[in-house]
């Protein structure tokens, strides 16, 4: 399983390493650069207090060609006073990202952020002062991710940036993101970044679970009944021959002895 983790998570590296330059977002909303959401400006890489996360479940319908539709719905521990959710986008090239709403119980809220161009995006999403109370909050966002779906081979490639909510977990524990991908037709998940698929998948449908929230979620997908080994399953596969033929030679010797 270590090694299976380890395998998932060079890749992934490798693919974002191929991928030069930064995507671009589009939003609704103005500019909101250097906002706190208390009226004075947030130095970057300042204080992101504000409250915790305390769950995410994510919906993605990657069955378009090129695109995806991205659902993400949060439960959050909010402080007295908050009057912004910060949160943080990061891009991956040609992938960008459009459309993006956000509402509490149905009713639509502000989603301000600055302008496109860069990698890392920062932006916020405006609380309505009856909204804005402590205690929990379910905060439901949507957007769509144009260049997320790629060729791969002979299957597809599908990755997805995560809005991640600038606020660390209420507790680190096993299920506080789940996420549920719709694959395109006829295919089945083979790797889940930051996870790796291992076995019980699901035709059509690929699915992750962790204790925190990651960047991104990656998918590579085959045609279903198809082996479609990638880069990480060779190495598995080549380690896993090593280890047979280093067990058998060492049989033989101990034959040889006796």
């Amino acid at each position: 399983m270590a090694l299976r983790a380890h395998v998932a998570v060079v890749a992934a590296l490798a693919v974002a390493g191929s991928v030069p330059g930064p995507g671009t977002l589009l939003g609704r909303g103005g500019p909101m650069a250097g906002w706190d959401g208390r009226g004075g400006v947030q130095e970057a890489g300042g204080d992101a207090a504000g409250g915790q996360v305390v769950r995410v479940a994510v919906s993605a319908d990657a069955r378009e060609t090129g695109a995806a539709d991205v659902s993400m719905s949060y439960r959050l521990e909010v402080e007295p006073g908050m009057r912004v959710v910060p949160f943080t986008l990061l891009l991956f090239a040609p992938a960008s990202v459009a459309e993006v709403s956000a509402q509490v119980g149905g009713e639509a809220l502000a989603v301000r952020m600055p302008g496109a161009g860069g990698p890392r995006l920062e932006g916020g999403i405006e609380l309505p002062t009856a909204l804005a109370a402590s205690g929990q909050l379910s905060l439901d966002v949507g957007y769509r991710v144009e260049g997320a779906v790629r060729e791969d081979g002979g299957g597809v490639r599908i990755v997805l940036p995560m809005l991640a909510v600038d606020w660390a977990p209420a507790e680190a524990r096993p299920g506080m993101f789940q996420a549920e991908v719709t694959l395109p037709e006829g295919m089945e998940a083979r790797e889940i970044f930051p996870v790796t698929v291992s076995g019980g998948a699901t035709p059509g449908m690929a699915r992750a679970s962790l204790q925190v929230l990651p960047a991104v979620v990656q998918v590579r997908a085959r045609p279903e009944g198809n082996l479609g080994l990638s880069l990480p399953g060779v190495l598995e596969l080549l380690v896993l021959i090593a280890v047979i033929a280093c067990g058998m030679a060492g049989l033989r010797l101990v034959r040889r002895a006796g």
